[in-house]
C-alpha cells in the first residue's frame, strides 16, 4: 500500500483531544514537518503534546495501516501532491 508521510501526520493530528475536521483544514492546507505540527497542536489540543507521544501515535497508526495489506491500495491527504 501507497501513503504519504502527510497521511500519516494528519491522521495523527486527528487523535488529539479537540483537533477536527476543520482544524485540519485551517491549520494543514500544505504539508508540514511532524515538528512543526506538534508546535501547532501545543497551542490547540487538550492532550499534552509532545514530538515523542506524536512519533508513537504516528508509528501505531502506521502499524494499523500496514496490517490491511492488499486490501487498500492507498491513502492520499490533504496538501500531497
Amino acid at each position: 500500500m501507497k501513503y504519504s508521510e502527510n497521511v500519516l501526520n494528519i491522521l495523527t493530528t486527528k487523535t488529539f483531544k479537540s483537533i477536527g475536521d476543520a482544524w485540519v483544514n485551517k491549520h494543514l492546507k500544505t504539508a508540514l514537518s511532524y515538528e512543526a505540527i506538534v508546535e501547532l497542536l501545543k497551542v490547540s489540543s487538550k492532550d499534552p503534546v509532545s514530538e515523542e507521544a506524536f512519533i508513537a501515535r504516528r508509528d501505531a497508526i502506521e502499524k494499523q495501516i500496514n496490517l490491511l495489506g492488499n486490501y487498500c491500495d492507498g491513502a492520499v491527504a490533504i496538501g500531497d501532491t
